[in-house]
């Protein structure tokens, strides 16, 4: 018993000596899963206790190249002492060579701790990630994905699914949204200089507008001459969305058409042509010479193998990004005959462009990457090119791995995709900690059409759209929801997040808003203004001024939400989103549309200014999803947008709800300034002039732009035109009858 007393405290005294001995260790770790990185990578190293500055020289910080050389780097550490920042040379690392990153165990804690070895840190320095090189690589790679692909498809079919939000393109950037001018109004896009497609362009003279299967092209100015210059319609052809740069107008669509041909054999010997793959659709971008917008001629042609997603034109320049499911049908087959014809299909996305030919081609291995960490089982084709010229080839590049949100400044494309860290321990864990997703961001390079990888980050939680990211002055800025809102275990939390250059990162803001999620998000100057929402709507006033230490300056509590936030001068936004009613259950619902203009002059004491209250339940607009859908005026303080309002009727004895009917659909117009807030100008329909349950989608107004003084609508039916100062209508175009119908 004696011996058993003995070894029992031998094991105690053991585990408290290895408890101690961890008490006293310091650890080190590099935030960052990519080995293979660009020559100008800075390196954030975190350590577990707050570390002396002066522990870290020359000596104990090193940099080794493959020949064993030192490399001359710099470095810094953070004012709280646990983040060391390893700074990459002047000129940058050599290219395609091997890197040690090396910090000696000599380095000491505030109370004296030290490293228990040497951290020691490889990576590779290229100027584009490694290409996929060859079929061997990309069918194994296929095979990968097409694991994980099922193990997903098997966690999330099982009852709960993960909660996707929205990742449209819809609600804000660095200062000001780019939506009027000198002379009139444009698309409103999130960051200036960079333009986003949408269904209206104009060039000052001329307006262009896309419906279900064509593009009009009508006289603008002046109004009273305004009319039907031509139709621009494509067999096989969809067109989505446009870009009107000089005399070149740039439409991105969907092609019904397959890409090639392939002779097959059968069984019987016979040879026979087939068209495959036949269910892969395309997006395609055709450019029209407009300089005789009576005659417009068609002068390029550059189509992709997958779904649009989203696209930017800066100047001449197009970037358009494309998503596509492996063929992973190509890898299940039987029979010999199958087996046969899957060697002879081409896995590969193809892509056609007539600066090079006629024909379709696949996109060569060697510009197929796969970007770092990602177990998505899609992957991306970034396409580039100048819009003017049109025998300068596309630059095509495929990323294993998919895009869900993309943002864009004049420098770098950030595309951002959910990620699932905890799927592999999926049969241990929880399945709300299993479908809690965090985000992946990846960053691209933009040198003219030369799009390059260049870093990685990971964030917890998702992003509501595009206008959760940002960059300024080489600070990229990213806000998210952490967790389900209705999980009163692990409540959600909302937090923003600051990083350099290279996607190291600076500081972090998180823990706001505990059981709510963000609903939009604006980034202005060193501002960000949050709104999130379960039951009121906080509003967040964000001090961004040092990116290593944001911090919250002020908030306000307000009924409703707001979906979008667009600025008005340096100190007001105006919020659009819905007005809502906590019910005596407890329960919320919405009720009619809601602006809000918010006065941020003390921005410890943000005020709501003035409220504007549209319609009740059922009434909407496309703005609450669709920042393209505002018409803002900024020299004449002018704000509208397309808008189906819903009146109630009568109270039920349930009065908890209301009876709501039809009441209008069209264009609201607005003046908005700091001093006097929301004054309602005026409104425009073209519904028909009788009685309407609902309203007629052909006549339902889409968009709204002005040219001087003249305020122009559309609509899938006709074009109108009114007088700001007098409200008086100038001039109506008919469109033809849409061939869809």
């Amino acid at each position: 018993m004696k011996r058993l007393y003995v070894g029992v405290a031998a094991v105690i005294v053991a585990v408290f000596a290895v408890f101690a001995l961890q008490q006293t260790m310091v650890s080190a770790d590099v935030n960052d899963e990519a080995k293979v990185v660009p020559v100008h990578k800075d390196w954030t190293v975190t350590f577990t206790k707050a570390m002396k500055p002066d522990s870290f020289t020359n000596e104990t910080v090193r940099v080794l190249n493959e020949n064993n050389e030192e490399v001359e780097v710099t470095f810094e550490l953070s004012q709280n002492g646990k983040v060391l920042t390893i700074q990459s040379p002047d000129e940058g690392y050599t290219m395609n060579q091997h890197f040690k990153l090396i910090i000696s165990q000599k380095v000491e804690s505030e109370n004296g701790y030290k490293l228990a070895n040497d951290f020691e840190f490889d990576f590779q320095t290229r100027d584009e990630l490694p290409a996929v090189g060859s079929k061997e690589n990309f069918m194994n790679i296929l095979a990968e994905l097409q694991k994980k692909q099922e193990s997903r498809y098997q966690l999330f079919s099982e009852g709960e699914t993960a909660q996707f939000e929205s990742t449209n393109e819809s609600s804000t950037d660095q200062s000001k949204s780019s939506s009027s001018g000198d002379e009139g109004s444009k698309t409103n896009t999130q960051v200036e200089g960079v333009d986003e497609a949408d269904i209206l362009k104009s060039d000052g003279e001329n307006f262009y507008y896309v419906r279900n299967t064509d593009i009009t092209i009508t006289k603008a100015h002046p109004a009273e001459d305004s009319n039907l210059l031509s139709t621009i319609q494509e067999k096989d052809f969809s067109p989505n969305q446009i870009y009107i740069y000089e005399d070149r107008l740039v439409v991105m669509g969907h092609k019904r058409e397959a890409f090639y041909k392939q002779k097959q054999m059968t069984e019987d010997g016979v040879t026979k042509e087939m068209i495959l793959p036949y269910h892969r659709g395309q997006t395609a971008v055709y450019v029209y010479d407009v300089s005789n917008p009576v005659n417009p001629e068609k002068v390029r042609e550059v189509a992709v193998q997958g779904s649009y997603m989203t696209s930017r034109l800066i100047d001449e320049n197009l970037y358009f990004i494309t998503n596509e499911h492996p063929p992973f049908h190509i890898m299940t087959r039987d029979t010999q005959l199958e087996d046969e014809s899957k060697e002879q299909e081409d896995p590969r996305p193809r892509y056609k462009d007539s600066a090079v030919g006629s024909e379709s081609m696949p996109i060569s291995y060697d510009r197929m990457h796969k970007l770092p960490g990602s177990d998505d089982t899609t992957f991306v084709t970034i396409t580039s090119f100048d819009v003017t010229k049109t025998d300068e080839k596309a630059n095509v590049k495929t990323y294993l791995g998919s895009g869900q949100t993309v943002y864009m400044s004049k420098d770098h494309i950030y595309m951002a995709v959910r990620d699932y860290p905890n799927l592999k321990q999926a049969s241990t864990m929880p399945r709300e900690q299993v479908t809690t997703p965090d985000t992946k961001i990846y960053q691209f390079g933009v040198d003219g059409t030369n799009v390059t990888y260049d870093a990685e980050a990971k964030v917890p939680g998702t992003l509501i759209n595009q206008f959760a990211m940002d960059e300024r002055e080489g600070t990229f800025r990213v806000a998210t929801t952490k967790g389900h809102m209705w999980d009163d275990q692990n409540p959600s939390e909302n937090n923003l997040y600051t990083f350099d250059s290279s996607l190291n990162q600076l500081g972090q803001l998180e823990g706001l808003a505990e059981g709510e999620r963000i609903y939009s998000v604006r980034f202005m100057q060193n501002r960000a203004y949050l709104v999130t929402f379960k039951q009121v709507d906080p509003l967040f006033v964000i001090d961004l001024q040092n990116a290593e230490s944001p911090k919250v300056l002020g908030k306000l509590k307000i009924p409703g939400f707001s979906n979008y936030l667009h600025p008005i001068g340096d100190n007001h936004v105006v919020g659009f989103g819905k007005q809502t009613k906590q019910l005596s259950d407890g329960r919320i619902t919405t009720d009619g549309v809601k602006l809000s203009l918010f006065d941020i002059s003390d921005v410890n004491n943000p005020i709501e200014k003035d409220v504007e209250l549209i319609g009740g339940r059922g009434t909407n607009s496309e703005l609450s999803h669709n920042h393209k859908a505002l018409y803002y005026h900024a020299d004449k303080n002018l704000f509208g947008f397309p808008i189906m309002v819903n009146e109630k009727i009568e109270l039920t004895e349930d009065t908890t709800s209301g009876m709501h009917e039809f009441a209008f659909e069209g264009a609201y117009l607005y003046s908005v300034t700091p001093e006097e807030g929301f004054n309602f100008k005026t409104r425009v329909t073209h519904q028909p002039d009788k009685e309407l349950h609902y309203p007629e989608w052909d006549h339902r107004i889409a968009r709204m732009m002005s040219i001087g003084d003249t305020f122009y609508t559309f609509s899938d039916d006709r074009m109108e035109a009114l007088d700001l100062n007098t409200e008086e209508r100038l001039s109506r175009v008919q469109f033809p009858e849409d061939q869809y119908k």
